[in-house]
């Protein structure tokens, strides 16, 4: 894929952000940013320069997101749900699965082991069997999901289906206000999803390993374990 660069994105550095670890899942809230550890056993939350682990697993965890309120945890149980400071852990929904979601409005997406399925937990339950399977699942503060698949990113609507399709390499993605950002080995690309292919934006260096986003708030650590957060422009 033939990208024109554009580079025009103030980052500034998390204070005392720097991490002795690439973490395996990030997600971040208003003025928290959740780690998961290098061992898969613990969260580690940052709060200013303050960095501490405040749940620890005796299974490995599988993934994490978070909303205002719950942190949700997937190891092999199933989905659990804690407040913050650990309090009230519980599983959620048992079963198998392989990344979990949470919108805005809280509810949670769920894509199965096998990566064929959806599951929508909101006041019920829905189910919906993909197009083709994922491996990784993020949501847009709007509801959009996207379906992270080999060399491929699938933006569907709450459902499960079909909107949009972002093809090349990456590392890692998140879904926010103002579009979809791709973290690959070019840095990271900012993709106005309503005018894709021909409005782009890149940003940062090259050496992303994760990205999650919070508002107009994009927060990405590369692979020296350093925290950053940019503004993103029109």
């Amino acid at each position: 894929m033939s990208l024109a660069i554009l580079l025009l994105l103030a980052f500034v550095p998390l204070e005392k952000g720097t991490i002795p670890f690439i973490p395996k899942d990030m997600a971040v809230t208003e003025g928290h940013i959740y780690l998961l550890g290098e061992r898969g056993l613990e969260i580690y939350e940052l709060l200013g320069d303050s960095l501490q682990v405040i749940y620890s697993s005796e299974s490995p965890l599988r993934a994490i997101d978070a909303d205002p309120i719950f942190l949700y945890l997937l190891d092999r149980e199933g989905l659990k749900v804690i407040t913050r400071g650990a309090e009230g852990a519980g599983v959620l929904k048992g079963g198998r699965f392989r990344d979990v979601a949470v919108s805005r409005l809280g509810i949670v997406y769920l894509l199965r082991w096998e990566g064929d399925r959806l599951y929508v937990l909101d006041i019920g339950e829905e189910e919906f069997t993909l197009s083709s399977p994922a491996q990784r699942l993020e949501c847009s503060p709007a509801g959009f999901l996207g379906l992270g698949r080999e060399k491929e990113i699938e933006i569907t609507d709450s459902r499960g289906i079909p909107l949009e399709k972002f093809t090349g390499d990456y590392r890692d993605f998140a879904l926010g206000p103002g579009g979809l950002y791709v973290a690959n080995e070019e840095g990271i690309l900012r993709i106005d999803l309503e005018s894709w292919p021909s409005s782009y934006r890149m940003i940062s260096d090259s050496a992303i390993q994760l990205i999650d986003c919070n508002g107009d708030t994009v927060y990405y650590m590369n692979a020296r374990g350093e925290l950053y957060l940019t503004f993103p422009t029109n």
